[in-house]
């Protein structure tokens, strides 16, 4: 089983992962939208070398070479909640959940690494017992705005609470 980072094999079982260049492209464009298809901007682009970074830097470079009114400033950084607390985010940190609920955050995209982690270990069982799963187990993600917000936000839990 293949969890997240793909391998240049198809000798594998099953590989359940998160569709990071739709990710990219798709909250870029957003972002994009926002300012109007122009402006400056900052992209943190993960660790360098990681599949997921990897993968996300081609979104977002397909989204940039169709908009030649965007600087973009792309720097390696390392995701993390406190270099990046008002910038659109993805895993469903409820405090950036709230901000998008207090009018200040835009919009987010869902991540959900607790389904991610529950769908790999149902599969890893499956396997374990036999049975067949699907080769491929791309991870539906939720677009998040102020119009369904209230579906993910738990205002009675911290912000480093995963709301979903």
């Amino acid at each position: 089983m293949i969890v997240d980072r793909k391998v240049s094999t198809d000798q594998y079982t099953t590989f359940v992962s998160t569709d990071h260049t739709w990710l990219a492209a798709t909250g870029l464009e957003k972002l994009v939208e926002l300012i109007g298809g122009r402006g400056k901007i900052a992209i943190i682009e993960g660790l360098p070398g990681a599949g997921p970074a990897v993968e996300r830097n081609t979104g977002y470079g397909q989204v940039l070479s169709r908009y030649s009114d965007i600087e973009a400033i792309r720097q390696a950084g390392d995701w993390s909640r406190a270099s990046q607390p008002f910038l659109p985010w993805t895993d469903g940190y409820n405090g950036g959940l709230k901000l998008i609920k207090a009018g200040i955050g835009k919009f987010s995209i869902q991540h959900r690494p607790r389904l991610h982690g529950k769908r790999c270990v149902e599969s890893l069982i499956r396997i374990l017992r036999g049975e067949k799963v699907p080769k491929d187990q791309p991870m539906k993600l939720d677009f998040i705005t102020p119009e369904n917000v209230d579906e993910y936000v738990a205002l009675d839990k911290p912000d480093d609470y995963w709301a979903m």
